[in-house]
């Protein structure tokens, strides 16, 4: 289902190019991100690989390397046998006569046997391809495990011409994200590489950094060398040499706010730093044992290997950043600059001639070797456990921003001077680096620069810090940097709500999707949570159908990743071709309580043989509340326009569809979709922490109490106990006191001779 939504996206886009806004505003889960982000051509953007040569895909997916490689020029071959990626392939590169395809066994067989420039190889290999290498490979040959797949290699590395190369990229089944629990990629759950794939190869397997150093060796490869994307070879942002890695003590300090992903659970994070991880694997010399992912080049001689990549490492901007800011950042081999590269000169020095209030100015810089400040920050309160040596770094930072910004003719050039952007030398002097932004006013403090700071190095390490901090009962982001200004004894009361709006004016200047309410939300979301609101800013909607055969059920439904923000976005949901009759939807509109709008509601038909679509059912703005019917949400109408609010994780619009509608429906394609937006979650946030706050003191007030009652009912026990030792005394003495009465009454009866038993 969803790789046809991704058809169907492909099939109805005006552009289809690798950057294509069109088709950056379509991502609606995990699966059409994959397949639509333009980050994942970065594998091969990081590359040089040359003009205009004859390139042989094995693996193409859905087809956004091929396009990306076409538009680059070149010739382009594509291998993929699954019918679902190949029309999606098709399609994306429908406008590029220098991109072609093969599915069939014969055409397979054609291109295994002509020769190529570059082979771009992404296991795991499409089944049909197996089938032809594996019948290339004479009886007597055969092979299967690690000789199997260098067998595989050695035949399409035979295809390459003299000074062809071979790019592979592939994850490593031991890689760090899996041991933190994210999903094998291609097993689609937790610890399947790590604790073995078992006897059968149910699906495509992974391997470790040995065994693919063991299955090149196998296959002859005299000229090979790792590479290590991160965090992975499928969203890479940065990509460093094994000679860089193994000579530079402090390489891991470049994967500083790295974060793994899950591709099978698009919103899973680590419970854990990943930071601190590969600090202590790269000190161990084992980093390259864990990466999660590997770029492999192989070539004919060492000479083209270095020409492919020559550098010590590469970092290329995300997509999600407006496209004039996006760049290319490396440290080319045996040199000691860092270059700064704009993607788009032409764009850059049109913008450096327009007056604006953010600025982008990316200069090159020497390469400045040593600790971050912020190793030493998290050190010192996770590692150390030590408030005062915090204290005293953060003292120190702070007296540093204030002599450079009073010194500064322009503050605004400070404005990324933190502590993950410098370097404590030997001498202990501060270096700073990468200061690509400038703000063109004089509002730029220390304390501004101070509070970002706080911000983003809270944000990088919150499950480490909310540790930390528990002695002091913080637990959100804005409570630690309150108890930050307080050890500086700066006025936070006063400075903080202004600093909010700067950082959103700023961040929004950056990425369009990010502002004042997505900053407020960092800060408020409790600890342990922040990032996942930040890094994902997604949740989950629903929609559940029923028709006259067939019960609402969790078969029959949808699922969609929706965005938190501003924006207004278009959930789509492609209903089934077969479906009959249809007489009622269910959409649930979150997964989470807030504040929402939903602005459209739209069931659309596509008659068969017709292009075009009409709407059967919809409701608009206010009238949405009356045509449905809502369970755990309510509707009010304010100031704010037409605002629905969830109270549970599951709110739920039933939508009765009228009889027309259903005599209809089986006419053709249905699909619906909802226009929705978050505007109002930061502001559900803010009511959330004062109502945890409230929670909090209410906790802490009936802990004293109990503590209280506790004490009273100690006494009181004491006292029950006391009371029970006299009782017992007077027991004791009661029965003595009998056998006293006894006894005299005894001698008294004897002495005149009368017995009680004569009667």
């Amino acid at each position: 289902m969803d790789l046809q939504f991704v058809r169907n996206i492909l099939a109805n886009a005006q552009d289809v190019s690798v950057h294509s806004p069109e088709l950056f505003q379509s991502w609606v889960n995990g699966v059409t991100e994959y397949h639509l982000n333009p980050d994942r051509t970065n594998i091969l953007r990081a590359l040089e690989l040359g003009s205009k040569l004859n390139i042989l895909e094995v693996g193409c997916s859905s087809g956004i390397l091929s396009r990306y490689l076409g538009e680059e020029g070149h010739q382009v071959l594509g291998i993929k046998t699954g019918i679902d990626c190949l029309e999606a392939a098709k399609l994306r590169c429908s406008d590029l006569p220098n991109v072609r395809f093969a599915a069939t066994p014969d055409d397979i067989v054609a291109a295994l046997e002509a020769t190529y420039d570059l082979v771009v190889l992404l296991p795991p290999l499409p089944p049909l391809v197996y089938e032809v290498l594996q019948g290339k490979i004479e009886k007597k040959e055969r092979c299967c495990g690690l000789a199997k797949r260098a067998e595989y290699l050695r035949l399409l590395m035979n295809t390459l011409s003299e000074d062809g190369a071979l790019v592979m990229a592939a994850g490593n089944r031991l890689g760090l994200k899996y041991w933190l629990g994210a999903s094998e990629d291609n097993y689609g759950k937790p610890y399947a590489g790590l604790w073995g794939y078992g006897s059968r190869d149910l699906h495509p397997r992974m391997f470790s950094r040995n065994e693919w150093s063991e299955i090149f060796r196998l296959a002859g490869s005299t000229y090979h060398d790792f590479f290590y994307p991160f965090p992975d070879h499928q969203f890479a942002e940065i990509i460093l040499s094994e000679e860089f890695i193994r000579s530079d003590p402090h390489a891991h300090s470049l994967l500083y706010r790295t974060r793994s992903r899950d591709l099978t659970v698009p919103d899973w994070l680590p419970d854990q730093d990943e930071f601190l991880h590969w600090k202590s694997l790269h000190q161990s010399n084992y980093l390259q044992d864990f990466a999660n992912s590997f770029l492999i080049i192989a070539a004919k001689s060492q000479e083209r290997l270095v020409e492919v990549f020559p550098y010590d490492f590469i970092k290329l901007s995300k997509n999600r950043q407006r496209s004039k800011y996006h760049a290319v950042t490396y440290k080319e081999r045996q040199h000691s600059v860092v270059v700064k590269k704009l993607l788009d000169e032409q764009q850059s020095k049109e913008e450096r001639n327009t007056k604006a209030a953010l600025a982008h100015v990316p200069s090159n810089h020497k390469y400045l070797q040593g600790p971050l400040l912020a190793e030493l920050w998290i050190d010192a309160l996770v590692m150390d456990n030590r408030r005062e040596k915090f204290k005293y770094l953060l003292k120190e930072y702070y007296q540093f921003l204030q002599t450079h910004l009073a010194r500064a003719e322009q503050p605004g050039q400070f404005l990324d001077l933190l502590p993950f952007n410098i370097i404590l030398t030997a001498d202990g002097q501060y270096q700073w680096f990468d200061q690509e932004w400038k703000v063109d006013c004089d509002e730029i403090s220390a304390e501004f620069i101070l509070f970002r700071a706080l911000l983003w190095f809270s944000f990088a390490h919150d499950s480490h810090i909310s540790c930390a901090m528990k002695e002091e009962n913080l637990t959100s982001i804005a409570e630690f940097i309150i108890f930050s200004f307080e050890l500086l004894s700066l006025d936070e009361q006063n400075l903080l709500p202004a600093f909010i709006c700067q950082e959103g004016r700023v961040q929004h200047s950056i990425d369009p999707s990010q502002g004042e309410d997505q900053v407020r939300a960092v800060l408020l979301q409790p600890f342990q949570q922040s990032v996942r609101v930040h890094q994902t800013a997604q949740f989950d909607t629903q929609l559940f159908w029923v028709t006259e055969a067939t019960p609402l059920s969790g078969e029959n439904s949808l699922n969609v990743r929706a965005y938190l923000g501003r924006e207004k976005q278009t959930l789509f949901f492609p209903l089934p071709d077969s479906l009959e009759r249809l007489k009622i939807l269910r959409f649930d509109p979150s997964d989470r309580p807030g504040f929402f709008h939903i602005h459209r509601l739209t069931l659309r038909l596509t008659p068969q043989d017709a292009a075009e679509s009409r709407v059967l059912w919809e409701a608009v703005g206010s009238d949405i509340a009356d045509a449905v019917i809502l369970e755990h949400m309510h509707y009010c109408s304010s100031s704010m326009r037409d605002v629905f609010f969830s109270v549970g994780d599951d709110p739920q619009l039933i939508i009765e569809l009228p009889e027309s509608v259903t005599e209809q429906s089986y006419q053709g394609r249905l699909q619906f979709e909802a226009e929705i937006d978050w505007p109002q979650s930061s502001d559900y946030l803010a009511v959330l922490d004062e109502m945890q706050t409230v929670r909090r003191q209410i906790r802490e007030v009936r802990e004293q109490s109990r503590l209280r009652t506790e004490e009273t009912q100690q006494k009181m026990d004491v006292m029950y106990e006391e009371a029970a030792v006299m009782r017992q005394r007077i027991t004791v003495l009661e029965h003595k006191l009998d056998g006293i009465r006894r006894t005299f009454i005894g001698r008294i009866l004897r002495k005149i001779k009368f017995s009680p038993f004569q009667f």
